[in-house]
Parts: structure tokens; C-alpha cells; sequence
């Protein structure tokens, strides 16, 4: 679903004071028909058009763009690797790493490894991503250095005892998150094993 932004604001806010957690806006940045966004440790800005990811430095000056468009329209980015992240391109079932500079380094197609409906991706740590799949229904740790699942969850359905729609999935490096509406957070440790259930549902 496409999201049209007219103004974006920068996630660059700050708490004065700590205790009255009142946000004053640092900057905002004009953005049209941004699909999507992304921002780093740096403070960059990565907005997603289509099938056009354009990088902005913590100033609103634009660094660089990447598209490939035999690949379609670009579903997510993952900025939390600022020398690496990944641009996941859900229709075609692929993920492209890109460096610092937007330039194309690695490809993973999913299909390739047997994964037929991956829904979503996240940055797990150097060389390894996660990815929920949908047909499977598990979340997978997967090396792209040695090329090869390094770990994975149980069946999603088995641990919520019913059928599942996730809508979304965020790590970091010791834990991640599913989002499960109808059920609530599922969270999983570093190696995919399942800790709990955050009950907030919708």
C-alpha cells in the first residue's frame, strides 16, 4: 500500500527535559509519494519511491540512489547496517545488499534456497539476515557467507495453537519480533527459539 507523505520529519527529536518527555522538532525534511523509510545510526535518511531508494545525509542533502528496476518496486529497507543495508524486493523474493555508497554487493534470491514466500526481512548481524516465511511459516537466521540456514524457529502456528497472518517482523541482535496482530509480539532469541508473547494485539 502505497503512503503519501507530504512532509516527512526526521527522526531527530529531542527530550528536554528528560522527565516531561516533551519533543521539540529538530527538521523536516519535504518528501512526495514516499512509500517507505529508513534511518540509520548516523542519522541518515533512506526514503523508498517505487523502485528508487535515494540516501540523504543528517542535513537533507542528497548522497546517492540505487534502483534496479527488473526487480520491481522495492517492499523494505533495512538501514541498521549503515555500511550495508538491505533493500528487500518481497515480489520477486529476493534481498539486495547494497553498500555505504547504494552500490549493489550481494544478492540473495530466496527461491534459490527453497523458501517460496518470504514476507519479511531484518538485519540480524555481519553476514546474516533474518526472514520470516510465510509458506513454512518459521523465521530463519540466515548466513550469506557460508550460503545456508544457521538457525530457525518452530512452526508460528504450533506455538500460537492457531493459524497466523504476521504483518511484520524487527530485530536486533539478541532478540526478534514478530507481530502477529490477532495475537500480539512474538518474541525469539538470537538463535530463534521462542521466549514469549507480548500480548498487544492489532
Amino acid at each position: 500500500m502505497k503512503l503519501v507523505i507530504s512532509m516527512l520529519s526526521v527522526v531527530l527529536l529531542a527530550v528536554i527535559p528528560p522527565l516531561q518527555e516533551k519533543y521539540i522538532l529538530l527538521k523536516s525534511i519535504p518528501a512526495k509519494d514516499v512509500d517507505y523509510f529508513s534511518v540509520d545510526h548516523f542519522n541518515n535518511l533512506y526514503l523508498v519511491n517505487g523502485n528508487e531508494l535515494i540516501k540523504y545525509d543528517k542535513d537533507a542533502k542528497q548522497l546517492y540512489s540505487f534502483s534496479n528496476p527488473i526487480l520491481g518496486d522495492i517492499y523494505k529497507v533495512d538501514a541498521r547496517n549503515a555500511l550495508n543495508p538491505y533493500v528487500f524486493y518481497r515480489d520477486v523474493n529476493q534481498l539486495v545488499i547494497v553498500d555505504n555508497r547504494l552500490n549493489s554487493s550481494t544478492a540473495l534470491n530466496f527461491t534459490d534456497h527453497g523458501f517460496l514466500d518470504v514476507r519479511f526481512v531484518s538485519f540480524s548481524d555481519q553476514n546474516n539476515v533474518w526472514f520470516y516465511d510465510q509458506a513454512t511459516d518459521k523465521i530463519y537466521r540466515f548466513n550469506m557467507q557460508r550460503n545456508k540456514v544457521s538457525n530457525k524457529s518452530l512452526n508460528i502456528t504450533q506455538i500460537s495453537g492457531s493459524e497466523n497472518l504476521p504483518e511484520d517482523m524487527v530485530s536486533t541482535i539478541d532478540q526478534v519480533f514478530l507481530n502477529v496482530p490477532d495475537k500480539g509480539i512474538f518474541v525469539f532469541d538470537a538463535v530463534g527459539a521462542f521466549q514469549k508473547l507480548i500480548p498487544l494485539k492489532g
